[in-house]
């Protein structure tokens, strides 16, 4: 009798628990409608279309900017302001980098008065979803005039990253048209265009969705406010606003009431991540194939979100120099391992320090590998692979499991490739 009142009194707190949770869900959806509520006070015809999580249709709209024959009647005005925002671009790039000028004058832009001749060409065509040969191969935004034998590839990623070789397979799809390719990276901050390993693809000039903001304000404030322009106004200051919160997060009233809401809401932000997305499920799928195909790990550790493991190539080496790779349980100096703290789930193979100054071992493996790249203060990553991004959090396994394993398979290659160097 005893043992069943013990075991309902566990039952009862049991539900109680729940129900708390329950209500901590409820009491955080009341916020986020808040958050929806404080975007602005006014109607947004881009909240009303959906355009903010809909990466198809900002190139639509960026692309009827960029038409010089479109309803907005400003003729070549934002394609001309565009390619200046592309010539004279300054983001913070990485030194190995090449800028903007550099690779538009392998194009023969080496002034921007060298797209004079292209500005002023009459049969400019700017489409969007532009297929060239591959029908599964669409280019966001295609601009060209034949008669200067100019072409203008945009890839436009407003939320996700570059996936398989869509850089290069759209370098390599356009080699049938003659004359001048530019190729334009569109990111909201300007981010280096890489392929899926990692690789930067030097052909690829950057733009950032910051620049494009700037100069549409500029522009929206030297708009003549007539009968003429009354739409093209509306649309404008929508726009910016919509970019502004939703991909830039610049809205001072948004991102402060955010950070009170991500204080007072944790526990069932936490919850509500563990719940919704598929990253338990993910890190239990990597952790098996790992064991499935890596025929020589030495040791792995899985527990919770943190997986990482190394091989017995490594433990060699490090036992010659009578070192230990484990630094502490869960943390190697050289180790592959899996991180989803930032969104993407990331694969990494890369080494830590376990002293002040980089050990043997480690030298040996960054100089081999990687000779002209220099150590980290703690860490120093040998090769990164997007495995999924964020978006991808919210699939199933069906839907994900093919590129998962795509992906793996060339971080196995790459391991074993590192391997055999050293």
């Amino acid at each position: 009798m005893k043992e069943k009142e013990n075991f309902m009194s566990i039952q009862e707190k049991n539900a109680e628990q729940i129900e708390k949770l329950i209500n901590k869900l409820n009491d955080f959806d009341k916020s986020l409608t808040e958050i929806e509520l404080s975007k602005s006070d006014e109607i947004n015809v881009f909240y009303a279309t959906g355009m903010t999580t809909q990466e198809i249709k900002h190139s639509a709209f960026l692309a009827w900017l960029l038409s010089p024959n479109q309803s907005h009647k400003k003729g070549k005005v934002f394609l001309a302001g565009f390619l200046k925002l592309l010539y004279d671009y300054h983001g913070n790039i990485e030194e190995e980098i090449q800028s903007n000028k550099e690779i538009l004058a392998n194009s023969n832009i080496k002034e921007f008065s060298d797209f004079a001749e292209f500005l002023a060409a009459d049969d400019i065509v700017v489409e969007t979803e532009k297929v060239i040969s591959n029908p599964e191969s669409r280019i966001d935004i295609f601009i060209q005039s034949k008669k200067t034998e100019t072409t203008i590839v945009i890839e436009n990623k407003v939320f996700t990253g570059t996936h398989d070789e869509q850089l290069q397979r759209y370098e390599d799809e356009t080699a049938i048209f003659t004359g001048r390719k530019i190729y334009i990276y569109l990111t909201p901050n300007g981010d280096m265009p890489t392929n899926m390993v990692g690789e930067y693809q030097k052909n690829w000039t950057i733009i950032s969705y910051k620049n494009i903001i700037d100069f549409l304000g500029k522009e929206l404030k030297g708009i003549h406010k007539s009968k003429q322009f009354e739409k093209l106004i509306f649309l404008l200051k929508d726009y910016i606003e919509m970019v502004d919160t939703n991909i830039l997060r610049n809205n001072v009233k948004v991102r402060a009431l955010c950070k009170e809401i991500l204080k007072k809401h944790a526990e069932a932000i936490e919850l509500l991540n563990h719940y919704s997305d598929n990253v338990d499920e993910v890190y239990e799928f990597i952790c098996g194939w790992f064991k499935e195909n890596i025929s020589n790990i030495h040791y792995i550790y899985f527990k919770g979100r943190q997986l990482c493991f190394y091989t017995d190539k490594i433990y060699e080496l490090f036992a010659k120099y009578g070192r230990s790779v484990e630094i502490t349980k869960s943390w190697f100096a050289f180790q592959v391992g899996i991180n989803s703290k930032d969104g993407p789930i990331k694969l990494g193979i890369g080494l830590g320090k376990q002293t002040e100054e980089w050990g043997e071992p480690e030298t040996i493996i960054k100089n081999k590998v990687l000779p002209d790249k220099t150590f980290g203060n703690k860490y120093c990553t040998l090769f990164q692979i997007e495995l999924l991004s964020d978006s991808d959090r919210q699939l199933s396994m069906e839907e994900i499991k093919p590129q998962l394993e795509d992906r793996l398979q060339i971080a196995k290659i790459k391991l074993q490739e590192i391997e055999n160097l050293i």
